[in-house]
């Protein structure tokens, strides 16, 4: 299980993890989300919360950014 806190994620971006779950992000500073493709409607949608692993497998995908 991933430790609370903060977890850089790419240069200016940070997310917030909590028992497991991202619940909030920063990017350059400011207040930010995780958002995933929704391939059905071809946009991205907020996805917070979203548990951690997952996140992070779908970051490295390009279904998930933080924006």
């Amino acid at each position: 299980m991933v430790k609370d806190g903060w977890k850089e994620v790419a240069e200016g971006s940070q997310v917030y993890a909590e028992n497991g779950m991202v619940l909030r992000a920063i990017v350059d500073g400011r207040l930010g989300s995780v958002y995933r493709w929704d391939s059905k409607n071809h946009c991205y949608t907020n996805a917070c919360p979203v548990k951690y692993e997952t996140f992070r497998k779908g970051f490295r995908e390009d279904r998930y950014i933080v924006k």
